[in-house]
């Protein structure tokens, strides 16, 4: 009985990653499948029939990458830059992996933003965005099959 079960869940696992390896570009399974081979992920499920998912990324700030309202090969809402996640490289000024959603500050530009270091001329090529909004990971508080809590300390200086 101990076998059969084993054999049954292995059956599962297979089954489960011939769907990822199949699934269609534009379904959330796919954009999963995708982003857990790069990053670590965390997906919150809605307790509803329909199959309401979101895969939040902690290294991404704790970015909402993409979610779905049907489930697996459902459609996969948010837009995901597969190029630069791919290349594990990180780019001058700012890093657009992509997402529903991101944490900004403003002002880009001028004596209050935060954007260019302090005594830097303010045009593009001083202009970064800061690593704890773009490459810095945020650390897991607490998550549970709906929700997850972040944190992050960090200290900013305008220019």
């Amino acid at each position: 009985m101990i076998l059969t079960f084993t054999g049954c869940q292995q059956n599962t696992k297979n089954d489960q990653n011939k769907v990822e390896e199949t699934s269609i570009q534009g379904t959330f399974a796919y954009d999963l499948a995708f982003l857990k081979k790069h990053k670590s992920v965390i997906v919150l499920t809605a307790p509803d029939e329909k199959g309401s998912q979101a895969i939040i990324i902690p290294d991404y700030q704790g970015r909402v990458m993409t979610s779905t309202a049907t489930g697996g090969e459902g459609n996969s809402y948010g837009w995901i830059n597969y190029k630069l996640i791919e290349s594990n490289q990180l780019q001058p000024h700012i890093n657009a992996f992509g997402g529903e959603e991101r944490f900004w500050l403003s002002p880009e530009g001028g004596q209050f933003s935060v954007y260019f270091k302090k005594g830097t001329k303010l045009d593009f090529d001083n202009w970064q965005t800061p690593a704890v909004i773009d490459s810095e990971p945020f650390e897991v508080i607490s998550s549970d099959s709906a929700s997850v809590t972040f944190q992050k300390k960090a200290k900013l200086e305008n220019h």
